[in-house]
Protein backbone atom coordinates (compact mmCIF):
# COMPACT_ATOMS: atom_id res chain seq x y z
CA UNK A 1 0.00 0.00 0.00
CA UNK A 2 2.59 2.43 1.07
CA UNK A 3 4.70 1.89 -2.54
CA UNK A 4 1.23 2.30 -4.38
CA UNK A 5 1.00 5.54 -2.50
CA UNK A 6 4.79 6.45 -3.44
CA UNK A 7 3.46 5.82 -7.23
CA UNK A 8 1.06 7.44 -7.39
CA UNK A 9 2.28 11.05 -5.62
CA UNK A 10 5.55 10.57 -8.14
CA UNK A 11 3.07 9.85 -11.20
CA UNK A 12 0.93 13.26 -10.35
CA UNK A 13 4.12 15.54 -9.91
CA UNK A 14 5.68 13.93 -12.85
CA UNK A 15 1.86 14.35 -14.96
CA UNK A 16 2.08 18.10 -13.55
CA UNK A 17 4.97 18.75 -14.04
CA UNK A 18 4.89 17.87 -17.95
CA UNK A 19 1.74 19.87 -18.66
CA UNK A 20 3.49 23.46 -16.73
CA UNK A 21 6.14 23.04 -19.37
CA UNK A 22 3.62 22.45 -22.21
CA UNK A 23 2.38 26.03 -20.82
CA UNK A 24 5.26 27.40 -20.53
CA UNK A 25 6.66 26.86 -24.29
CA UNK A 26 3.06 27.34 -25.52
CA UNK A 27 3.43 31.07 -23.78
CA UNK A 28 6.86 31.79 -25.44
CA UNK A 29 6.60 29.79 -28.63
CA UNK A 30 3.82 32.32 -29.16
CA UNK A 31 5.42 35.13 -29.35
CA UNK A 32 4.35 36.61 -25.65
CA UNK A 33 6.23 38.56 -23.26
CA UNK A 34 6.83 37.34 -19.46
CA UNK A 35 4.67 34.87 -17.99
CA UNK A 36 2.91 35.40 -14.80
CA UNK A 37 2.39 33.19 -12.36
CA UNK A 38 -0.59 33.91 -11.07
CA UNK A 39 -1.55 33.55 -15.01
CA UNK A 40 -0.30 30.09 -14.86
CA UNK A 41 -1.80 28.83 -11.89
CA UNK A 42 -4.70 29.83 -13.03
CA UNK A 43 -4.49 27.65 -16.17
CA UNK A 44 -3.57 24.73 -14.14
CA UNK A 45 -6.50 25.07 -12.32
CA UNK A 46 -7.20 21.69 -9.90
CA UNK A 47 -3.64 20.19 -10.76
CA UNK A 48 -2.20 23.64 -8.87
CA UNK A 49 -3.61 23.02 -5.61
CA UNK A 50 -3.08 19.58 -5.87
CA UNK A 51 0.69 19.90 -6.63
CA UNK A 52 1.17 22.26 -4.10
CA UNK A 53 -0.37 19.63 -1.41
CA UNK A 54 1.98 17.23 -2.45
CA UNK A 55 5.23 19.11 -3.19
CA UNK A 56 4.44 21.33 0.19
CA UNK A 57 5.98 24.05 -2.37
CA UNK A 58 4.38 27.02 -4.17
CA UNK A 59 4.09 27.02 -7.71
CA UNK A 60 6.88 29.51 -8.19
CA UNK A 61 9.52 27.59 -6.09
CA UNK A 62 8.51 24.23 -7.81
CA UNK A 63 9.04 26.12 -11.07
CA UNK A 64 12.13 27.84 -9.79
CA UNK A 65 13.69 24.21 -8.91
CA UNK A 66 12.38 21.99 -11.66
CA UNK A 67 13.07 25.00 -14.54
CA UNK A 68 15.80 26.72 -16.25
CA UNK A 69 13.81 29.87 -16.30
CA UNK A 70 14.69 33.73 -14.65
CA UNK A 71 11.78 34.51 -11.94
CA UNK A 72 11.12 37.91 -11.75
CA UNK A 73 9.43 40.43 -9.13
CA UNK A 74 7.43 43.44 -9.98
CA UNK A 75 4.01 45.23 -8.72
CA UNK A 76 4.28 48.27 -6.17
CA UNK A 77 5.27 45.69 -3.14
CA UNK A 78 7.52 43.84 -5.11
CA UNK A 79 5.41 40.39 -5.08
CA UNK A 80 4.05 39.75 -8.64
CA UNK A 81 6.35 36.96 -9.94
CA UNK A 82 6.53 36.18 -13.61
CA UNK A 83 8.97 34.12 -15.93
CA UNK A 84 10.99 36.45 -17.88
CA UNK A 85 10.83 36.08 -20.94
CA UNK A 86 14.28 34.01 -22.72
CA UNK A 87 15.99 35.32 -25.42
CA UNK A 88 15.31 33.45 -28.49
CA UNK A 89 17.41 34.23 -31.20
CA UNK A 90 16.92 32.74 -34.49
CA UNK A 91 12.95 32.26 -33.98
CA UNK A 92 12.45 35.36 -36.90
CA UNK A 93 9.57 32.98 -38.15
CA UNK A 94 7.83 33.02 -34.34
CA UNK A 95 4.19 33.86 -34.90
CA UNK A 96 3.70 37.54 -34.07
CA UNK A 97 2.32 38.49 -30.23
CA UNK A 98 -0.78 37.63 -29.27
CA UNK A 99 -3.00 41.37 -29.39
CA UNK A 100 -3.86 42.01 -25.93
CA UNK A 101 -7.59 41.26 -25.32
CA UNK A 102 -10.24 44.20 -24.60
CA UNK A 103 -12.59 43.18 -21.86
CA UNK A 104 -15.93 44.89 -21.34
CA UNK A 105 -15.19 47.89 -19.02
CA UNK A 106 -17.23 46.73 -15.96
CA UNK A 107 -15.75 43.61 -16.21
CA UNK A 108 -11.85 45.10 -16.74
CA UNK A 109 -13.32 47.34 -13.82
CA UNK A 110 -14.10 44.49 -11.40
CA UNK A 111 -10.14 43.00 -11.57
CA UNK A 112 -8.69 47.27 -11.82
CA UNK A 113 -10.08 49.09 -9.29
CA UNK A 114 -8.43 47.88 -5.66
CA UNK A 115 -10.62 46.54 -2.79
CA UNK A 116 -11.40 48.71 0.17
CA UNK A 117 -10.27 47.38 3.37
CA UNK A 118 -11.58 44.29 4.62
CA UNK A 119 -14.01 44.70 1.66
CA UNK A 120 -14.78 41.70 -1.26
CA UNK A 121 -15.79 41.32 -4.10
CA UNK A 122 -18.47 39.57 -5.97
CA UNK A 123 -19.33 39.74 -9.53
CA UNK A 124 -22.58 38.59 -11.42
CA UNK A 125 -21.51 36.76 -14.88
CA UNK A 126 -24.43 38.27 -16.81
CA UNK A 127 -25.10 41.77 -15.55
CA UNK A 128 -21.16 42.16 -15.40
CA UNK A 129 -22.18 44.06 -11.80
CA UNK A 130 -19.84 43.90 -9.11
CA UNK A 131 -20.00 44.95 -5.86
CA UNK A 132 -18.85 44.25 -1.66
CA UNK A 133 -22.56 42.60 -1.52
CA UNK A 134 -24.04 39.33 -3.61
CA UNK A 135 -27.28 40.08 -2.22
CA UNK A 136 -27.66 42.92 -3.84
CA UNK A 137 -25.75 41.90 -7.56
CA UNK A 138 -28.96 39.23 -8.37
CA UNK A 139 -31.17 36.69 -7.48
CA UNK A 140 -30.08 33.82 -5.44
CA UNK A 141 -29.82 31.64 -8.96
CA UNK A 142 -27.89 33.91 -11.11
CA UNK A 143 -24.53 33.01 -11.64
CA UNK A 144 -22.09 35.34 -9.32
CA UNK A 145 -19.00 33.84 -8.31
CA UNK A 146 -16.34 35.56 -5.74
CA UNK A 147 -13.26 37.96 -7.39
CA UNK A 148 -10.34 36.93 -4.83
CA UNK A 149 -7.99 39.73 -3.56
CA UNK A 150 -5.34 38.10 -5.75
CA UNK A 151 -6.83 39.14 -8.62
CA UNK A 152 -7.55 42.61 -8.13
CA UNK A 153 -5.21 45.16 -8.10
CA UNK A 154 -2.84 46.29 -5.05
CA UNK A 155 -3.83 50.09 -3.89
CA UNK A 156 -1.20 51.92 -5.21
CA UNK A 157 -0.06 49.56 -7.49
CA UNK A 158 0.72 50.89 -11.37
CA UNK A 159 -2.44 49.33 -12.70
CA UNK A 160 -0.47 48.20 -16.22
CA UNK A 161 -2.62 46.59 -18.92
CA UNK A 162 -0.75 43.84 -18.77
CA UNK A 163 -0.63 43.05 -15.24
CA UNK A 164 -5.08 43.58 -15.15
CA UNK A 165 -4.89 41.00 -18.20
CA UNK A 166 -3.06 38.29 -16.75
CA UNK A 167 -5.12 38.76 -13.26
CA UNK A 168 -8.30 38.24 -15.33
CA UNK A 169 -6.85 35.46 -17.36
CA UNK A 170 -5.74 33.48 -14.00
CA UNK A 171 -9.03 34.26 -12.88
CA UNK A 172 -10.72 33.01 -15.72
CA UNK A 173 -8.76 29.61 -15.67
CA UNK A 174 -9.71 28.79 -12.12
CA UNK A 175 -12.95 29.95 -12.45
CA UNK A 176 -13.14 27.42 -15.61
CA UNK A 177 -14.54 29.99 -17.61
CA UNK A 178 -14.26 30.52 -21.23
CA UNK A 179 -12.96 34.38 -21.50
CA UNK A 180 -14.59 35.07 -24.88
CA UNK A 181 -17.95 35.98 -22.95
CA UNK A 182 -16.16 38.74 -21.22
CA UNK A 183 -14.62 40.75 -24.28
CA UNK A 184 -15.77 44.13 -25.44
CA UNK A 185 -17.76 43.45 -28.05
CA UNK A 186 -19.27 47.69 -28.69
CA UNK A 187 -17.53 49.71 -31.04
CA UNK A 188 -15.29 52.74 -29.69
CA UNK A 189 -17.15 55.52 -29.41
CA UNK A 190 -16.68 57.54 -31.82
CA UNK A 191 -13.16 56.42 -31.75
CA UNK A 192 -12.30 58.66 -28.61
CA UNK A 193 -13.76 56.94 -25.94
CA UNK A 194 -12.01 55.71 -22.84
CA UNK A 195 -12.66 53.08 -20.61
CA UNK A 196 -13.78 55.10 -18.10
CA UNK A 197 -16.32 56.62 -20.33
CA UNK A 198 -17.81 53.62 -21.04
CA UNK A 199 -17.84 52.27 -17.50
CA UNK A 200 -19.44 55.17 -16.21
CA UNK A 201 -22.15 54.77 -19.27
CA UNK A 202 -22.80 51.14 -17.82
CA UNK A 203 -23.56 51.72 -14.31
CA UNK A 204 -26.58 52.47 -12.74
CA UNK A 205 -26.85 55.82 -10.39
CA UNK A 206 -27.13 53.56 -7.55
CA UNK A 207 -24.08 51.47 -9.00
CA UNK A 208 -22.26 55.10 -9.56
CA UNK A 209 -22.93 56.26 -5.33
CA UNK A 210 -21.36 53.24 -4.61
CA UNK A 211 -18.42 53.51 -6.52
CA UNK A 212 -15.44 55.92 -5.28
CA UNK A 213 -12.04 55.34 -7.38
CA UNK A 214 -8.57 57.04 -6.36
CA UNK A 215 -7.46 59.70 -8.60
CA UNK A 216 -4.73 57.48 -10.42
CA UNK A 217 -7.43 54.69 -11.42
CA UNK A 218 -9.67 57.34 -12.67
CA UNK A 219 -6.66 58.39 -14.95
CA UNK A 220 -5.64 54.87 -16.35
CA UNK A 221 -8.91 54.36 -16.84
CA UNK A 222 -9.65 57.83 -18.60
CA UNK A 223 -6.66 57.30 -20.76
CA UNK A 224 -6.99 54.01 -21.78
CA UNK A 225 -9.35 53.93 -25.34
CA UNK A 226 -12.49 51.74 -24.73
Amino acid sequence: MQQDSSATFENDVARIKVRIESLIKEHFNNGLGNLFLSRLGGQLGSDRVLLERLTGQRLGEFVRQNFNYEIGKGGQKNNVLFLVAPDMPGTTNAPPPRPMQRYAPPFWAAFAIPLKENEQRYINLATLRFGPDRASLGAENDDIRVISPEYIALPNASGSPNETVARIEAWLGAEHLDGERFLAKRPRLDGHGSVLDALLQSLSTEELRRISLPLDIIKILSTRKS
